[in-house]
């Protein structure tokens, strides 16, 4: 259960099976990284620019991954993860833009860790 002053985390679908697929090693600095956003909300991470102005990212170096978020644009306290995934030609910024254009966060994919 979280605490008042944490976020809540919504998932874009795409971006929960993108979570479910990463090894053990990966899941952990993923979840650190998650528990940053929790905590700091839109303060966590570094903004991003670009077609992707408005969302923000996590990276974790050592593993390749990134975590795109952005705030939800119609909730308070509420961030929309919208992908995790390896920075190779700029595949996950691409899908986040997609998911962005075309798609909605979903709220029943649960975001525990």
């Amino acid at each position: 259960m979280s605490t008042p002053r944490e976020h809540h985390l919504k998932y874009f679908r795409q971006a929960a099976k993108e979570k479910q697929h990463l090894d053990g090693s990966q899941l952990k600095v993923v979840n650190k990284g998650l528990k940053r956003i929790k905590v700091q909300g839109m303060q966590a991470g570094k903004p991003l620019t670009g077609n992707l102005a408005g969302c923000r990212e996590i990276k974790h170096r050592d593993l390749g991954i990134r975590i795109i978020f952005r705030k939800d644009p119609s909730l308070n306290k509420v961030i929309d993860i919208v992908g995790i995934g390896k920075r190779e030609d700029k595949i996950v910024y691409k899908e986040a833009r997609h998911r962005i254009d075309h798609h909605s966060p979903t709220s029943d994919v649960d975001d525990s860790h």
